[in-house]
């Protein structure tokens, strides 16, 4: 089955109709903001494949890997070849938020290749991306709530100096038993969107130079203004 206009094309089996419906609707209404946030007007149109089988997922974005061991095991979502590829295996009702949190898995990963194609093409700067993509596809929504975002606080702050930031690689260097590069990235996006405009967020992500000097004191910048330390 196919869902298409010009800004998207998503593909899915007949079985995943209402989550495709849902994700095609929610897509579509938010990409003027997500546009809007990275100053640009329009990008290419992106194609969308969703799996409803780890089998199939798996299956379909290995060839992008040397091998199969390499694809992280939190993955369900990935952008190869300039496509989206989406895991929506679970069986979830539309009225858990877990529903809409896999719709703004979507957006994330949307988010990813306006970051790599026309932000940042020639170097990835991984937390600044993830973070980016977390912040603005509002998946944390829920940390908006001061007492959640209080806990969150606290539960990941013995985390972050476990690594230096500029050393984070998908697999076991970003998420493990000792931190969650997802929860830092988080927050260290979280902390410029709060402290800069967002002209001076759009000049900065273009600029690697000026990325890598952020990169010097952002931790004891995002600690001092979180923990007041």
């Amino acid at each position: 089955m196919i869902k298409e206009n010009d800004n998207f094309k998503l593909i899915y089996d007949v079985e995943m109709e209402k989550f495709a419906r849902d994700l095609f609707m929610e897509i579509n209404s938010e990409n003027k903001q997500i546009l809007d946030f990275f100053k640009l007007e329009n990008i290419r149109k992106v194609e969308i494949l969703l799996f409803n089988s780890k089998e199939k997922f798996i299956d379909s974005i290995s060839c992008y890997y040397s091998n199969i061991e390499n694809i992280p095991v939190y993955c369900k979502a990935n952008v190869c070849d300039g496509k989206i590829h989406i895991l929506f295996d679970e069986k979830i009702e539309s009225n858990e938020y877990r529903y809409t949190l896999k719709l703004r898995n979507v957006i994330h990963e949307y988010i990813h290749i306006i970051y790599n194609e026309y932000i940042s093409p020639k170097y990835r700067v991984l937390w600044l991306d993830e973070g980016i993509a977390i912040n603005i596809s509002k998946e944390r929504a829920y940390l908006k709530n001061n007492d959640r975002f209080t806990d969150f606080l606290i539960d990941i702050k013995p985390t972050l100096n476990k690594i230096r930031i500029t050393e984070f690689e998908h697999g076991s260097k970003f998420v493990n038993d000792e931190y969650n590069g997802y929860d830092i990235s988080y927050l260290l996006v979280r902390y410029l969107i709060e402290n800069f405009s967002n002209d001076e967020i759009n000049i900065l992500i273009r600029d690697n130079d000026q990325v890598h000097k952020l990169e010097e004191n952002i931790m004891n910048d995002v600690i001092r203004y979180f923990y007041g330390k």
